[in-house]
């Protein structure tokens, strides 16, 4: 298939302690540099999965923004379309304790505003040689409510990214094919900030706001994930040799991606991105 990811792409600097995280001092522990973003990620894992895949994103005319040509480049994702230029770096700094589990994080991702509408309309034509499109909700409110109107009858899918950033979907629920959350966005989407639903019910909520089909992630309790048709609590097994979350969640996105694009089971789908998180939680 062939699939044109919009997103954000960063360098991340992740900081790992080599035992139990003692805050507000200076923990012992292994510092990594890596090519991350939700985009990218999403882009990368779809491209392992043997998908066609183009990433529109914003790359500085900077070190890090080299860094983020190279590895795109090594990892056949066509990037030709980017917006390239003389903007600031977009990095993401998180901190893990000693069984990968993220602290914090901070993220400075303020380049992505300039992916525009404006500039998505001039790539009409780009985007719609695709056979589906996704984005990430780093992308600004404005941007992200109008990329339904520039697409073709083609599938619209979208990662939450945050609670404050799955907010901007507000207004265009029913223009979504597939949209993957956390457990915390999803009550975001919901208005449920005193957990009063149960997680079928936020399934229910969100369906009702028009979305074909939603998947939220529950971290180390699974994946419930909904349709017209039916809703599957799917629990995972315990992982022990834990190495990393991060880019979880990504994996699980492109594999629900990949199997959603070929009309597979709802199950299916779950199975094979919970199998693909998996392996990136204990590979890293």
């Amino acid at each position: 298939m062939k699939i044109v990811v919009i997103g954000a792409s960063n360098i991340d600097i992740i900081g790992k302690s080599n035992e139990k995280f003692i805050f507000e001092t200076s923990n012992l522990g292994r510092i990594n540099f890596q090519v991350g973003g939700v985009g990218k990620n999403i882009a990368d894992f779809l491209t392992r999965l043997e998908e066609e895949v183009k990433l529109i994103t914003v790359i500085p005319d900077s070190f890090f923004g080299e860094m983020i040509k190279k590895d795109l480049f090594y990892k056949n994702i066509d990037f030709t379309e980017s917006l390239m230029g003389d903007f600031e770096d977009s990095i993401y700094l998180s901190i893990e304790n000693n069984h990968g589990g993220m602290i914090s994080a901070i993220n400075q991702m303020n380049n992505i505003r300039h992916l525009t509408s404006d500039y998505l309309e001039e790539k009409k034509l780009y985007i719609n040689e695709s056979d589906a499109i996704v984005i990430d909700t780093n992308l600004s409110q404005e941007t992200i409510e109008n990329i339904p109107n520039i697409i073709d009858d083609k599938p619209f899918i979208v990662e939450g990214v945050s609670v404050e950033k799955v907010k901007k979907i507000k207004n265009i629920y029913k223009k979504i094919d597939l949209l993957k959350v956390n457990e915390d966005e999803a009550r975001a989407i919901v208005d449920d900030e005193d957990k009063l639903f149960s997680k079928e019910e936020m399934i229910e909520k969100i369906l009702s706001l028009g979305v074909e089909e939603v998947h939220i992630t529950l971290g180390k309790d699974g994946v419930i994930a909904g349709n017209s048709e039916e809703t599957i609590n799917y629990e995972v097994k315990p992982i022990e040799n834990v190495k990393s979350v991060n880019k979880a969640g990504d994996a699980y996105f492109a594999g629900i991606i990949s199997k959603y694009l070929i009309n597979s089971t709802l199950e299916e789908r779950i199975v094979f991105g919970t199998e693909l998180s998996r392996k990136q939680i204990i590979g890293g």
